[in-house]
């Protein structure tokens, strides 16, 4: 309708190229898509929240498709547009997202000194047809619908091995008591009452196992994440047609980078520089092979049942 109020942006497609980059929380996501933005004409976004939440609400009908997906294309743009005139970055040399790390000081003082108007990004996009990605967390049950959000974009689906994710999350207490009764992420919760105590149940356990959840060994919901999340995801790349879609398995990143990055290469059709080596090798390094833990049985062949049902994708 006319006199409806809309997203003037969210009217047309974004004219830069989108990625999106998705996968359980400690996959090895920051690794693939900081790495990335060393390519020549590409942008990254690490876990844009807007894009999250809005992401996020839709799939628990909180938020209607079409109000989702203009606030989605609108928010994009804007996104775009803070990167290229590098109003949100770091500038911390110590910060793995250091700027520096993927661009020259030569395109650094450029972006910096340019006269910061849309229709100079305008022009740049038509000129060099760039990549915008977006890495996104707690998104993978809408992975489909990403694309359906932004039309011609390609999705990066990471998989790590379920119990270095698992000991990852265990080792930052995210699924804690504590975290369950006291949490300090800004994320959508179940309030459930049990024992005479409130728990905020993450939004993507199932209703049907909050009591289980809450009795579970810290360590055992971090592997029922890892299960849930990747399940999730998993019904919603069945949807994807594969050309639009690549997975990667980050452990075979980590032990063929090279081969790993020359796939996404072509995927992509983006071109590496001299920073994507040199940042690759800083990157590797800091690589630590976890120790292992001792999961529930049940919980671990459903685990491997996952990882079975993603070899056959």
């Amino acid at each position: 309708m006319l006199n409806e109020a809309f997203f003037y942006n969210s009217d047309r497609l974004n004219s830069f190229r989108s990625t999106f980059i998705v996968g359980a929380c400690r996959s090895g996501k920051t690794t693939i898509s900081t790495l990335l933005s060393s390519y020549k004409y590409v942008e990254n976004s690490e876990e844009p929240w807007g894009l999250k939440i809005f992401t996020l609400l839709n799939y628990l009908r909180l938020l209607n498709t079409n109000l989702s997906k203009q606030l989605f294309l609108s928010y994009s743009n804007e996104i775009f547009n803070e990167k290229f005139f590098l109003r949100n970055v770091s500038f911390r040399k110590t910060d793995n997202s250091f700027i520096g790390n993927f661009k020259t000081s030569k395109e650094i003082k450029k972006r910096l000194t340019i006269q910061k108007n849309r229709d100079f990004v305008k022009d740049y996009i038509k000129r060099n047809k760039p990549l915008m990605i977006f890495n996104l967390t707690e998104v993978t049950p809408q992975s489909h619908n990403l694309l359906n959000f932004i039309k011609k974009s390609k999705l990066i689906y990471v998989m790590r091995r379920y119990n270095d994710v698992a000991l990852d999350c265990y080792t930052k207490k995210w699924f804690s008591n504590q975290s369950l009764l006291y949490p300090k992420k800004s994320l959508p919760y179940f309030k459930f009452k049990y024992k005479n105590k409130i728990w905020f149940i993450p939004w993507w356990v199932k209703k049907s196992d909050f009591k289980y959840f809450i009795e579970l060994s810290q360590h055992n919901r971090c592997l029922y994440y890892w299960i849930i999340t990747n399940k999730m995801g998993y019904k919603s790349l069945k949807k994807i047609n594969k050309k639009n879609y690549k997975i990667i398995n980050f452990d075979h990143f980590k032990s063929n980078p090279e081969i790993e990055l020359n796939k996404l290469s072509r995927f992509l059709k983006i071109i590496k520089t001299n920073k994507t080596k040199t940042f690759l090798s800083q990157i590797l390094k800091k690589q630590k092979t976890n120790k292992k833990i001792k999961f529930d049985i049940t919980l671990e062949k459903k685990a491997k049942i996952i990882n079975q049902k993603f070899a056959s994708l």
